[in-house]
């Protein structure tokens, strides 16, 4: 162990080992997601659940979305916001902690007073006043740990737990109005419960704006949390690759090399 990552990732994925190969048997999934968007960015929130085993290609499949996004130009007026949940457990409200720490550049050690610098320089570039940004920055830096705001500490847990959802209702509407947004959640059955509920509670109230939140997770987790009356579901579960689709991935991964490899091995 070196140190903390400083944006949690995916522990998934060949292409660190050095093997990648084209995407086989997933163009059907990869095509309801880019659909999914496409409704999301004509102002009608989206959510899209990635389910499958560990293995299954839940994060390629999300790195092709993105790749596919790119390369069609969608991006560029859209922000991005990305966090895969550990499976050693989260802290409450882990997903947004996640997203304030990469978007705000905020170190968990820092002062309070630099903390709160920033994330009320944020707010005003979004478009907050003053005093708006005063209020939402205590109440996220309450959150984040790393305040001592006596007004808020001395709140009753759901009074609290009210402000930390108004205050990411109001930072998530003013980051809707410069362009649509993505947040993107692996590993969802790890999320802590606070983070699930709050999910839950931005594409509800903000069924009408360009939000899209992409999820993954694992049989068993139980997807109807996330479920609203207002945003559109989209649901796709990853089953394993047929045998010519599993023999097209190996002579992927393989490539120029797959000739020489024993057939009992291949």
């Amino acid at each position: 162990v070196r140190g903390l990552q400083d944006v949690s990732r995916s522990a998934g994925g060949r292409d660190r080992s050095g093997l990648a190969g084209p995407l086989v048997g997933r163009q059907d999934e990869l095509e309801q997601m880019l659909a999914a968007f496409e409704r999301a960015i004509r102002g009608r929130a989206q959510v899209v659940s990635l389910v499958g085993e560990a293995g299954t290609g839940k994060s390629r499949l999300v790195a092709e979305f993105f790749a596919a996004l790119e390369a069609a130009g969608r991006l560029e007026s859209a922000s991005v916001r990305r966090t895969t949940c550990s499976s050693f457990g989260e802290q409450a409200y882990g997903v947004l902690r996640a997203f304030l720490l990469e978007g705000y550049q905020l170190d968990p050690g820092e002062p309070l007073e630099t903390a709160v610098a920033k994330l009320r320089a944020g707010l005003r570039a979004l478009g907050s006043d003053e005093v708006e940004a005063e209020r939402v920055a205590l109440a996220l830096a309450h959150m984040l740990g790393i305040e001592s705001d006596e007004a808020l500490r001395h709140l009753e847990p759901e009074q609290l737990r009210r402000q930390i959802f108004l205050a990411t209702r109001l930072v998530v509407e003013r980051r809707l109005q410069h362009g649509p947004l993505v947040l993107v959640v692996e590993n969802l059955q790890s999320a802590d419960t606070a983070s699930i509920e709050l999910l839950r509670f931005l594409v509800d109230r903000l069924s009408d704006r360009k939000l899209l939140l992409l999820v993954t997770y694992r049989p068993g987790f139980d997807a109807q949390v996330l479920l609203t009356a207002r945003a559109a579901p989209t649901g796709i579960r990853l089953a394993p690759l047929g045998d010519a689709e599993s023999a097209a991935l190996v002579d992927g991964l393989l490539g120029a090399s797959h000739g020489g490899v024993p057939p009992a091995l291949h």
